[in-house]
C-alpha cells in the first residue's frame, strides 16, 4: 500500500523562515555586542597607556625641575588644566643652533577641553619657535585637573618664581571621555613629589616667601 507524499504547507514554510531570520538577527546582535565590547576594551587600554606615559614623563620633568630660569622665568608655572616646567635634561632630537644650551629644557602640558586631548610641547631654552616639538599626548580625555601642594595646602595654581621655590608635590587627575569631574572620580591619578620643593615649609621656617 502506497502512502501519499505530503509537502510543507505555506504556514510551516513561513514559520521556518521567521525562525531563521530571528536566529540570524540574534547572531548579528551578539556579534555587534562582542565587537563593541572589544573596541571599548582596546580604547581603554590605549587611553590607559597614553595617560600613564604622560604622567611618567611629567614626573621625570618635575624631578629635574628648577625654581627659575634666566630666559624662561618661573621653573614651574601652572593652573588647573596646564603646567609648564623648566628642568635640566638632555635634548635628544631636533637640530638646534650651536649656541643653544643643551641641558636646559622646557616642557608644557595643556588640556584642550573642546578637542578632548592633552597637548604636549618641549623645547630647549633659547631655541626658536620652529625647533619646538609638539605632540598630542592623550586623546579622548573627558577632563584633566592639576593641583599644587606648597608644603601646607593644596592650590589650583602655582608660580615658582613668585613663590620663591618649588611646590612640594603636584597632583594629576585624568578622566576618560564621557566622564566629567563633576559626576565621576578620575580613571587615573598620581601625586608627584617634587625634590627640594615645599615653599610653604620655607615660609614657616622663615625662608623666602
Amino acid at each position: 500500500m502506497s502512502t501519499a507524499r505530503r509537502g510543507f504547507t505555506i504556514v510551516e514554510t513561513l514559520t521556518a523562515l521567521a525562525l531563521l531570520v530571528l536566529l540570524i538577527g540574534t547572531i548579528f546582535v551578539f556579534m555587534g555586542t562582542i565587537t563593541e565590547r572589544r573596541d571599548r576594551v582596546v580604547g581603554l587600554a590605549g587611553a590607559t597607556r597614553d595617560a600613564l606615559a604622560m604622567m611618567d614623563q611629567l614626573e621625570a620633568d618635575l624631578h629635574a625641575a628648577v625654581a627659575s630660569d634666566p630666559v624662561e622665568g618661573a621653573g614651574i608655572v601652572g593652573d588647573s588644566t596646564s603646567i609648564r616646567v623648566a628642568f635640566r635634561s638632555v635634548w635628544l632630537r631636533g637640530a638646534l643652533p650651536s649656541e643653544t644650551p643643551r641641558d636646559a629644557l622646557v616642557a608644557s602640558y595643556t588640556f584642550d577641553e573642546p578637542a578632548a586631548v592633552v597637548e604636549g610641547e618641549r623645547w630647549a631654552v633659547g631655541a626658536s619657535e620652529q625647533h619646538r616639538l609638539r605632540v598630542t599626548l592623550c586623546r579622548g580625555v573627558g577632563g584633566l585637573t592639576l593641583r599644587y601642594f606648597d608644603g601646607r595646602a593644596w592650590t589650583e595654581s602655582f608660580d615658582s618664581a613668585a613663590r620663591g621655590g618649588l611646590p612640594a608635590a603636584v597632583e594629576v587627575r585624568i578622566w576618560n571621555a564621557g566622564r566629567s569631574p563633576e559626576t565621576f572620580g578620575p580613571e587615573w591619578s598620581r601625586i608627584i613629589r617634587v625634590p627640594d620643593g615645599g615653599v610653604g615649609e620655607l615660609v614657616a621656617a622663615g625662608g623666602a616667601p
